[in-house]
């Protein structure tokens, strides 16, 4: 509670006891302090809420992914991605792709890079997931290209993605497909 409390305030000088405290041994203490830390939008938070999102278990990984979701710059978004190349719905791709949503349009770009140059097939179909569940039109080329990638998965999930965001473009393209 003392940590949310101080996230709550917002001081950047808040920041360094709460990155002291993310590395506590107590559990409670440090998801309290990364919830804080995601409140502060402190960019100097990324690399241990990172860490915590892909070295953690359980909780850690959601309250990880979700502060990293409230910090929302693009290191935030990178350390998100790192997080898609897991093939099977892991808890860890699962909040990363929930705190890609929650950061919305500025993960799109970010999202269609790794979707149109990523040589990892699992981290170009979770890619295409992601802009599937934010929506954005701006993502329909790159899904609409995605239509003739070398994976199955990946085509799949692209005609979902298109099906999700559902402009004209989308939905001609999926006609086609």
């Amino acid at each position: 509670a003392a940590a949310e409390a101080l996230g709550r305030i917002a001081d950047p000088a808040n920041s360094s006891a709460l990155m002291v405290m993310i590395e506590h041994p107590d559990e409670q203490v440090r998801l309290g302090a990364a919830r804080a830390l995601g409140l502060t939008k402190n960019e100097a938070a990324v690399a241990p809420l990172r860490a915590m999102l892909m070295n953690g278990e359980g909780a850690a990984v959601t309250v990880a992914a979700e502060a990293l979701g409230q910090i929302g710059t693009p290191a935030a978004t990178d350390a998100l991605l790192a997080a898609l190349v897991d093939a099977e719905m892991s808890p860890r791709r699962h909040a990363a792709l929930g705190a890609l949503e929650m950061i919305g349009e500025p993960a799109v770009g970010p999202l269609t890079e790794l979707l149109t140059s990523s040589r990892d097939a699992t981290a170009r179909q979770n890619s295409a997931e992601a802009l599937g569940w934010i929506g954005s039109a701006q993502a329909t080329q790159a899904l609409v290209d995605a239509l003739q990638d070398g994976s199955e998965a990946v085509r799949g999930q692209a005609a979902w993605a298109l099906g999700e965001i559902g402009d004209t473009a989308a939905q001609s393209a999926l006609e086609r497909a």
